[in-house]
Protein backbone atom coordinates (compact mmCIF):
# COMPACT_ATOMS: atom_id res chain seq x y z
CA UNK A 1 0.00 0.00 0.00
CA UNK A 2 1.37 3.41 -0.94
CA UNK A 3 -1.52 5.82 -0.32
CA UNK A 4 -0.76 8.35 2.42
CA UNK A 5 -3.22 10.66 4.15
CA UNK A 6 -0.41 13.02 5.11
CA UNK A 7 -0.30 14.25 1.53
CA UNK A 8 -3.80 15.68 1.76
CA UNK A 9 -4.20 16.11 5.53
CA UNK A 10 -0.66 16.91 6.69
CA UNK A 11 1.29 20.13 7.09
CA UNK A 12 5.02 20.66 7.53
CA UNK A 13 6.50 24.07 8.24
CA UNK A 14 10.11 25.11 8.60
CA UNK A 15 10.95 28.70 9.46
CA UNK A 16 12.97 30.69 6.92
CA UNK A 17 12.94 30.58 3.14
CA UNK A 18 12.44 26.81 2.79
CA UNK A 19 8.67 27.08 3.02
CA UNK A 20 6.03 24.48 3.69
CA UNK A 21 4.97 21.11 2.34
CA UNK A 22 2.99 18.12 3.66
CA UNK A 23 5.60 15.86 5.30
CA UNK A 24 8.80 16.22 7.30
CA UNK A 25 10.28 12.89 6.20
CA UNK A 26 13.46 13.13 4.13
CA UNK A 27 14.03 11.66 0.69
CA UNK A 28 16.48 9.06 -0.56
CA UNK A 29 19.81 10.40 -1.91
CA UNK A 30 19.52 11.46 -5.54
CA UNK A 31 15.71 11.81 -5.41
CA UNK A 32 14.04 15.14 -6.14
CA UNK A 33 12.53 16.56 -2.99
CA UNK A 34 8.79 17.23 -2.75
CA UNK A 35 7.83 20.79 -3.71
CA UNK A 36 7.71 23.51 -1.06
CA UNK A 37 5.53 26.61 -1.03
CA UNK A 38 5.20 29.83 0.92
CA UNK A 39 2.10 30.11 3.07
CA UNK A 40 0.80 32.99 0.99
CA UNK A 41 0.52 30.54 -1.92
CA UNK A 42 -1.84 28.26 0.01
CA UNK A 43 -4.21 27.47 -2.87
CA UNK A 44 -1.35 26.56 -5.20
CA UNK A 45 0.17 24.38 -2.48
CA UNK A 46 -3.07 22.48 -1.94
CA UNK A 47 -3.62 21.91 -5.66
CA UNK A 48 -0.17 20.31 -5.91
CA UNK A 49 -0.67 18.17 -2.80
CA UNK A 50 -4.07 16.81 -3.80
CA UNK A 51 -2.65 15.82 -7.20
CA UNK A 52 0.23 14.03 -5.43
CA UNK A 53 -2.27 12.27 -3.17
CA UNK A 54 -4.05 10.81 -6.19
CA UNK A 55 -0.71 9.61 -7.58
CA UNK A 56 0.10 7.91 -4.26
CA UNK A 57 -2.90 5.63 -4.73
CA UNK A 58 -1.24 4.15 -7.82
CA UNK A 59 2.21 3.49 -6.37
CA UNK A 60 5.03 4.84 -4.21
CA UNK A 61 6.01 8.44 -4.93
CA UNK A 62 9.80 8.82 -5.33
CA UNK A 63 9.87 11.29 -2.42
CA UNK A 64 8.17 8.69 -0.17
CA UNK A 65 10.68 5.85 -0.55
CA UNK A 66 12.11 6.23 2.96
CA UNK A 67 8.72 5.23 4.33
CA UNK A 68 8.75 2.26 1.95
CA UNK A 69 12.26 1.40 3.14
CA UNK A 70 11.12 1.36 6.77
CA UNK A 71 7.99 -0.63 6.05
CA UNK A 72 9.97 -3.20 4.05
CA UNK A 73 12.06 -3.71 7.21
CA UNK A 74 8.88 -4.23 9.22
CA UNK A 75 9.22 -0.88 11.01
CA UNK A 76 6.81 1.98 11.62
CA UNK A 77 6.77 4.86 9.16
CA UNK A 78 5.28 8.33 8.85
CA UNK A 79 2.81 6.91 6.34
CA UNK A 80 1.61 4.16 8.67
CA UNK A 81 1.09 6.67 11.46
CA UNK A 82 -1.01 8.82 9.16
CA UNK A 83 -3.31 5.94 8.19
CA UNK A 84 -4.27 4.81 11.69
CA UNK A 85 -6.34 5.95 14.67
CA UNK A 86 -7.46 9.55 14.57
CA UNK A 87 -6.04 9.89 11.07
CA UNK A 88 -8.34 7.40 9.33
CA UNK A 89 -9.87 10.20 7.32
CA UNK A 90 -12.55 10.04 4.65
CA UNK A 91 -11.60 10.65 1.03
CA UNK A 92 -13.56 13.90 0.88
CA UNK A 93 -12.04 15.40 4.05
CA UNK A 94 -9.21 17.76 3.07
CA UNK A 95 -8.76 19.49 6.42
CA UNK A 96 -5.33 19.67 8.02
CA UNK A 97 -5.27 17.10 10.81
CA UNK A 98 -1.55 16.82 11.57
CA UNK A 99 1.20 19.45 11.61
CA UNK A 100 4.94 19.29 12.16
CA UNK A 101 6.20 22.78 12.94
CA UNK A 102 9.81 23.91 13.19
CA UNK A 103 9.37 27.39 14.63
CA UNK A 104 13.07 28.27 14.44
CA UNK A 105 16.56 26.78 14.41
CA UNK A 106 17.49 27.95 17.90
CA UNK A 107 19.51 25.17 19.52
CA UNK A 108 22.17 25.09 22.20
CA UNK A 109 24.13 22.06 20.91
CA UNK A 110 25.65 20.96 17.59
CA UNK A 111 24.89 17.28 16.95
CA UNK A 112 27.33 15.82 14.43
CA UNK A 113 24.71 14.65 11.93
CA UNK A 114 22.83 17.95 12.11
CA UNK A 115 23.61 21.30 10.45
CA UNK A 116 22.77 25.01 10.39
CA UNK A 117 19.22 24.43 9.17
CA UNK A 118 18.20 23.00 12.55
CA UNK A 119 20.80 24.41 14.93
CA UNK A 120 21.87 27.97 15.70
CA UNK A 121 24.89 26.46 17.47
CA UNK A 122 25.90 24.98 14.11
CA UNK A 123 25.45 28.44 12.58
CA UNK A 124 27.81 29.87 15.17
CA UNK A 125 30.38 27.12 14.64
CA UNK A 126 30.36 27.59 10.87
CA UNK A 127 30.64 31.36 11.08
CA UNK A 128 33.42 31.37 13.69
CA UNK A 129 35.75 28.67 12.36
CA UNK A 130 37.58 27.60 9.21
CA UNK A 131 35.22 26.81 6.31
CA UNK A 132 33.59 23.41 6.65
CA UNK A 133 34.29 20.80 3.94
CA UNK A 134 30.60 19.86 3.92
CA UNK A 135 28.72 23.16 4.24
CA UNK A 136 29.04 26.16 1.97
CA UNK A 137 27.38 29.56 1.82
CA UNK A 138 26.25 31.86 4.60
CA UNK A 139 24.69 30.26 7.65
CA UNK A 140 21.94 32.23 9.36
CA UNK A 141 19.53 31.97 12.25
CA UNK A 142 15.86 31.75 11.31
CA UNK A 143 12.53 32.14 13.05
CA UNK A 144 8.85 32.09 12.11
CA UNK A 145 7.02 35.41 11.93
CA UNK A 146 3.74 36.88 13.09
CA UNK A 147 2.51 36.60 9.50
CA UNK A 148 3.30 32.88 9.52
CA UNK A 149 1.33 32.56 12.75
CA UNK A 150 -1.70 34.29 11.25
CA UNK A 151 -1.74 31.89 8.28
CA UNK A 152 -1.53 28.95 10.67
CA UNK A 153 -4.49 30.25 12.66
CA UNK A 154 -6.51 30.47 9.45
CA UNK A 155 -5.58 27.19 7.73
CA UNK A 156 -4.13 24.85 10.37
CA UNK A 157 -5.49 25.45 13.86
CA UNK A 158 -9.16 24.66 13.21
CA UNK A 159 -11.65 22.52 15.13
CA UNK A 160 -10.62 19.55 12.95
CA UNK A 161 -6.96 19.77 13.85
CA UNK A 162 -5.84 16.74 15.88
CA UNK A 163 -2.06 16.39 16.13
CA UNK A 164 0.78 18.87 16.64
CA UNK A 165 4.46 17.96 16.64
CA UNK A 166 7.02 20.58 17.58
CA UNK A 167 10.50 20.08 16.24
CA UNK A 168 13.49 22.33 15.95
CA UNK A 169 15.91 23.60 16.84
CA UNK A 170 15.31 22.82 20.47
CA UNK A 171 11.61 23.09 21.29
CA UNK A 172 12.19 24.20 24.87
CA UNK A 173 14.01 27.32 23.61
CA UNK A 174 11.24 28.38 21.21
CA UNK A 175 9.10 31.38 22.15
CA UNK A 176 6.80 30.58 19.21
CA UNK A 177 6.09 27.09 20.49
CA UNK A 178 4.90 28.67 23.74
CA UNK A 179 2.73 31.17 21.82
CA UNK A 180 1.15 28.43 19.73
CA UNK A 181 0.37 26.34 22.81
CA UNK A 182 -1.24 29.36 24.50
CA UNK A 183 -3.38 30.05 21.42
CA UNK A 184 -4.61 26.46 21.29
CA UNK A 185 -5.45 26.49 25.00
CA UNK A 186 -7.15 29.89 24.92
CA UNK A 187 -9.29 28.83 21.95
CA UNK A 188 -10.27 25.49 23.52
CA UNK A 189 -8.67 23.46 20.71
CA UNK A 190 -6.57 21.20 22.95
CA UNK A 191 -9.19 18.87 24.37
CA UNK A 192 -9.32 16.70 21.22
CA UNK A 193 -5.66 17.08 20.31
CA UNK A 194 -2.46 15.14 20.75
CA UNK A 195 0.76 17.10 21.20
CA UNK A 196 4.23 15.67 20.59
CA UNK A 197 7.46 17.51 20.94
CA UNK A 198 11.07 16.55 20.60
CA UNK A 199 13.78 17.71 22.96
CA UNK A 200 17.51 17.17 23.23
CA UNK A 201 17.23 16.91 27.01
CA UNK A 202 19.42 19.88 27.89
CA UNK A 203 16.75 22.08 29.47
CA UNK A 204 14.55 21.46 32.50
CA UNK A 205 10.80 21.63 31.90
CA UNK A 206 9.31 24.92 33.03
CA UNK A 207 6.01 25.10 34.88
CA UNK A 208 4.29 26.70 31.90
CA UNK A 209 5.15 23.66 29.77
CA UNK A 210 3.82 21.25 32.37
CA UNK A 211 0.61 23.29 32.50
CA UNK A 212 0.27 23.48 28.74
CA UNK A 213 0.91 19.81 28.10
CA UNK A 214 -1.64 18.78 30.71
CA UNK A 215 -4.34 20.54 28.70
CA UNK A 216 -4.07 18.17 25.73
CA UNK A 217 -5.99 14.96 25.20
CA UNK A 218 -2.63 13.22 24.98
CA UNK A 219 0.95 14.41 24.91
CA UNK A 220 4.27 12.76 24.16
CA UNK A 221 7.79 13.85 25.06
CA UNK A 222 10.39 12.44 22.70
CA UNK A 223 14.03 12.51 23.72
CA UNK A 224 16.62 12.49 20.94
CA UNK A 225 19.27 10.03 22.13
CA UNK A 226 21.71 8.55 19.60
CA UNK A 227 23.98 6.69 21.95
CA UNK A 228 24.84 6.20 25.59
CA UNK A 229 27.76 7.32 27.72
CA UNK A 230 30.77 8.50 25.73
CA UNK A 231 29.09 7.69 22.41
CA UNK A 232 26.28 10.10 23.30
CA UNK A 233 28.81 12.73 24.41
CA UNK A 234 30.68 12.54 21.10
CA UNK A 235 27.64 12.63 18.81
CA UNK A 236 25.71 15.32 20.67
CA UNK A 237 28.47 17.90 20.94
CA UNK A 238 27.81 20.38 23.73
CA UNK A 239 25.67 17.96 25.72
CA UNK A 240 26.55 15.09 28.10
CA UNK A 241 25.05 11.80 29.20
CA UNK A 242 25.20 12.90 32.85
CA UNK A 243 23.29 16.10 32.08
CA UNK A 244 20.66 14.13 30.18
CA UNK A 245 20.12 11.85 33.20
CA UNK A 246 19.76 14.89 35.47
CA UNK A 247 17.13 16.50 33.22
CA UNK A 248 15.22 13.25 32.76
CA UNK A 249 15.14 12.61 36.51
CA UNK A 250 13.70 16.07 37.13
CA UNK A 251 10.89 15.34 34.68
CA UNK A 252 10.27 11.98 36.37
CA UNK A 253 10.03 13.69 39.76
CA UNK A 254 7.31 16.01 38.43
CA UNK A 255 5.75 13.64 35.94
CA UNK A 256 2.91 14.96 33.84
CA UNK A 257 0.52 12.68 31.99
CA UNK A 258 2.99 12.73 29.10
CA UNK A 259 4.07 9.51 27.42
CA UNK A 260 7.83 9.19 27.01
CA UNK A 261 9.48 8.09 23.79
CA UNK A 262 13.00 8.06 22.46
CA UNK A 263 14.34 8.43 18.94
CA UNK A 264 17.67 6.82 18.11
CA UNK A 265 19.30 7.68 14.77
CA UNK A 266 21.42 4.74 13.55
CA UNK A 267 24.50 6.09 11.76
CA UNK A 268 28.26 5.76 11.30
CA UNK A 269 29.05 7.20 14.71
CA UNK A 270 27.04 4.67 16.73
CA UNK A 271 27.36 1.62 14.45
CA UNK A 272 29.90 0.04 16.82
CA UNK A 273 27.68 0.54 19.89
CA UNK A 274 24.21 0.04 18.39
CA UNK A 275 23.24 -3.05 20.35
CA UNK A 276 24.54 -1.94 23.76
CA UNK A 277 23.12 1.57 23.24
CA UNK A 278 19.58 0.25 23.04
CA UNK A 279 20.03 -1.75 26.24
CA UNK A 280 21.51 1.26 28.05
CA UNK A 281 18.83 3.67 26.84
CA UNK A 282 16.04 1.35 27.94
CA UNK A 283 17.69 1.06 31.37
CA UNK A 284 18.10 4.86 31.42
CA UNK A 285 14.30 5.22 31.49
CA UNK A 286 13.77 2.54 34.15
CA UNK A 287 12.07 5.04 36.50
CA UNK A 288 9.70 6.27 33.78
CA UNK A 289 7.35 4.63 31.31
CA UNK A 290 9.21 4.44 28.01
CA UNK A 291 6.52 3.59 25.47
CA UNK A 292 8.69 3.30 22.39
CA UNK A 293 12.34 3.30 21.40
CA UNK A 294 12.23 4.19 17.72
CA UNK A 295 15.29 3.46 15.60
CA UNK A 296 15.62 5.70 12.55
CA UNK A 297 18.25 4.75 9.98
CA UNK A 298 20.11 7.86 8.81
CA UNK A 299 20.15 8.62 5.07
CA UNK A 300 21.21 12.27 5.08
CA UNK A 301 23.92 13.51 5.27
CA UNK A 302 25.06 10.56 3.18
CA UNK A 303 28.61 10.51 4.57
CA UNK A 304 27.27 9.80 8.08
CA UNK A 305 24.99 7.02 6.84
CA UNK A 306 25.93 3.35 6.50
CA UNK A 307 27.06 4.05 2.95
CA UNK A 308 30.39 5.03 4.54
CA UNK A 309 30.64 1.81 6.56
CA UNK A 310 32.76 -0.94 4.99
CA UNK A 311 31.43 -4.48 4.68
CA UNK A 312 33.80 -5.97 7.27
CA UNK A 313 32.60 -3.56 9.93
CA UNK A 314 28.97 -4.20 9.04
CA UNK A 315 29.62 -7.83 9.89
CA UNK A 316 31.65 -7.05 13.00
CA UNK A 317 28.95 -4.75 14.41
CA UNK A 318 26.12 -7.13 13.49
CA UNK A 319 23.97 -4.41 11.90
CA UNK A 320 23.29 -5.84 8.44
CA UNK A 321 19.60 -6.09 9.33
CA UNK A 322 19.47 -2.27 9.35
CA UNK A 323 21.35 -1.65 6.12
CA UNK A 324 19.16 -3.19 3.42
CA UNK A 325 20.37 -1.83 0.04
CA UNK A 326 22.78 0.86 1.32
CA UNK A 327 25.93 -0.26 -0.50
CA UNK A 328 29.31 0.79 0.86
CA UNK A 329 30.84 3.73 -1.01
CA UNK A 330 34.50 4.61 -0.24
CA UNK A 331 33.92 8.15 -1.52
CA UNK A 332 31.43 8.67 1.28
CA UNK A 333 33.99 7.42 3.81
CA UNK A 334 36.46 10.03 2.52
CA UNK A 335 33.85 12.73 3.03
CA UNK A 336 33.00 11.33 6.46
CA UNK A 337 36.64 11.51 7.60
CA UNK A 338 37.07 15.06 6.40
CA UNK A 339 33.76 16.07 7.99
CA UNK A 340 34.76 14.56 11.34
CA UNK A 341 38.21 16.15 11.17
CA UNK A 342 36.58 19.59 10.93
CA UNK A 343 34.15 18.85 13.74
CA UNK A 344 36.92 17.46 15.94
CA UNK A 345 38.84 20.68 15.36
CA UNK A 346 35.80 22.73 16.44
CA UNK A 347 34.87 20.59 19.46
CA UNK A 348 38.43 19.62 20.49
CA UNK A 349 37.58 15.92 20.25
CA UNK A 350 39.16 12.92 18.55
CA UNK A 351 37.43 10.47 16.21
CA UNK A 352 40.16 7.87 16.73
CA UNK A 353 39.40 7.77 20.45
CA UNK A 354 35.69 7.48 19.65
CA UNK A 355 36.13 4.55 17.25
CA UNK A 356 39.65 3.27 16.41
CA UNK A 357 38.23 0.96 13.72
CA UNK A 358 37.96 3.90 11.34
CA UNK A 359 41.76 4.19 11.45
CA UNK A 360 42.53 0.48 11.11
CA UNK A 361 43.93 -0.62 7.74
CA UNK A 362 42.24 -4.01 8.21
CA UNK A 363 39.03 -2.17 7.35
CA UNK A 364 39.99 0.90 5.32
CA UNK A 365 42.86 1.66 2.95
CA UNK A 366 45.44 4.09 4.29
CA UNK A 367 44.63 6.61 1.57
CA UNK A 368 41.04 6.74 2.84
CA UNK A 369 42.14 7.11 6.47
CA UNK A 370 44.48 9.94 5.48
CA UNK A 371 41.47 12.09 4.57
CA UNK A 372 41.09 12.74 8.30
CA UNK A 373 44.49 14.45 8.31
CA UNK A 374 43.64 16.73 5.40
CA UNK A 375 43.92 19.98 7.33
CA UNK A 376 42.99 22.43 4.56
CA UNK A 377 39.25 22.53 5.11
CA UNK A 378 38.23 23.13 1.53
CA UNK A 379 34.86 21.89 0.18
CA UNK A 380 34.96 18.17 -0.50
CA UNK A 381 34.92 17.29 -4.22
Amino acid sequence: MSKCNLIKNGFYFEAGNIGTTYCCEGVMPGIKHREHFQLKDWNKKREYELAEYEKSKQGWLPSCLICKYREDLGRDSMRIGAMQGDYEISEDDFSIRKAVIKTDNKCNIACRMCGPGASSKWVSNLNNNSPSPCFSGNSVNKEMTETDFEYMKKYIFTDKFRFLLFSGGETMLSKWATKILKYLIDNNLCKNMKCHFTTNGTIEFKDEWHTALNNFKECTVEYSIDGSGDVFNYIRAGHSWDKLIEIKDKLAAKHTKADIECNYVAQMLNAHSHNTDQENITEFFSNMQLNKLQVSVLHQPVELSYRALCNKLREKYNINHLINDMDYDPEQFKKFMRNMAWQDMVHKTNLKEHNPDFFNTRYYAQELIDEYYYKEFKPYV
